[in-house]
């Protein structure tokens, strides 16, 4: 039986014209790697190799949806943005939060309007911890 993945490859290649063996050449996989998708499990960088040459997302290729290209605001995203998105996903919390602190401070420089809403969300889960978790020492007093 066929997989999923290795269905949609092939229905997305003949939607655009192009040999299962380009794709494995334009994304450095050897000959046959693509075909042996149909009944064994690729490797992940493999399948976002192959979603990145094809500017897809990897759950559309995987299935998983009916959009090629993911979204916000019902807008797709660019590949840039969609890189973007990945690489702060890999961050700690710490570096997240610094990579969004920079972004809100360009937005606000350029537009001069208030930054974006994660910050809100962060203040909101401050504002949680805080009620939720009382100070150390507050029972003698000091705070």
């Amino acid at each position: 039986m066929e997989s999923a993945l290795f269905s949609r490859l092939c229905a997305i290649a003949q939607e655009r014209g192009l040999a299962i063996s380009k794709i494995e050449r334009e994304c450095g996989l050897s000959n046959a790697t693509i075909r042996r998708w149909a009944t064994q499990n690729p490797s992940l960088d493999s399948v976002q190799r192959v979603a990145q040459y094809l500017n897809i997302s990897l759950d559309y290729l995987a299935g998983n949806s009916e959009q090629a290209h993911p979204v916000c605001d019902n807008v797709p995203l660019s590949q840039m943005e969609s890189d973007v998105i990945a690489m702060l996903r890999l961050l700690n919390e710490h570096d997240r939060k610094n990579a969004v602190d920079f972004i809100t401070m360009l937005y606000e420089q350029t537009t001069g309007e208030k930054g974006s809403v994660y910050s809100t969300y962060i203040e909101d889960e401050n504002e949680q911890t805080k009620r939720a978790v009382p100070l150390k020492n507050s029972r003698d007093g000091i705070a």
